[in-house]
């Protein structure tokens, strides 16, 4: 046998050659960095996803929360210099009234619910507060707490308010009477277009205090009441 093979031999039988290490060195780089890039993309579509259903169910948790105190509201009124009004103040940032779904523990009583919109620099939040309804003597002192988020997120938020008509407007307090519905306006912060159909709360507490008296008509109550679904809604300003 040759020298010049004998050399190749002794080269093949050495295994790789440097520039073959080097280039398979790099194609093994290159495979790894693409699985590293799947693994990232798949994991942070995995968290997109269950940070969207995360928020989905917040959301449903937070309008059953509003839905249960506004249907248990009481008609509660104060007598004043221009006669009974009831005890509810809503306005487009802030809503207090006398609602008996009490969520505290221990023996459950009515309480005053105060949902208020505080404006942040990077959210906007939907927060509750509560405090146990000792009265009519209490109402001027009570003093809200136990404050729960209840929506947080770059949106909007604010209240409107109707009575049968379904006539919206921004404000209801020193009423006698109480508002039928509640709409609660969730709209991006950043764009303004509507995050959902504003849903629509039922207070069913609307016969004033007189109707349970003796000699009362059935004209007390009004109107018989319509239902959301069966009138043109108008669009919240």
């Amino acid at each position: 046998m040759s020298g010049a093979r004998r050399h190749r031999v002794r080269a093949a039988s050495g295994g790789f050659s440097l520039l073959e290490l080097l280039a398979a060195l790099a194609i093994g780089s290159v495979v790894l960095a693409a699985i590293a890039g799947l693994i990232r993309n798949v994991g942070l579509s995995f968290e997109a996803g269950t940070r969207g259903v995360g928020h989905a169910e917040r959301l449903l948790l937070a309008l059953e929360r509003i839905a249960t105190d506004l249907a248990s509201t009481r008609y509660v009124h104060i007598s004043g210099e221009q006669g009974a009004k009831a005890i509810f103040n809503g306005g487009a940032k802030k809503l207090a009234f006398i609602s008996g779904a009490g969520v505290a523990s221990g023996t459950p009583g009515e309480e005053i619910v105060v949902l208020e919109v505080e404006e942040g620099s990077d959210a906007t939040r939907l927060v509750r507060r509560r405090a146990p309804w000792l009265g009519r003597a209490s109402a001027a002192e009570a003093k809200p707490r136990d404050a729960v988020v209840l929506l947080e997120g770059n949106l909007q938020i604010s209240f409107l308010y109707s009575d049968r008509s379904l006539v919206w407007i921004q404000s209801w307090a020193d009423n006698a009477d109480l508002p039928h519905y509640v709409r609660l306006v969730l709209r991006d912060r950043a764009t303004g277009a509507a995050v959902l159909e504003p849903p629509v709360f039922e207070i069913r507490s609307d016969a004033r205090p007189s109707c349970s008296k003796l000699g009362a008509t059935p004209y007390c109550l009004g109107q018989q009441p319509v239902s959301p679904a069966s009138q043109p809604r108008s669009n919240p300003r």
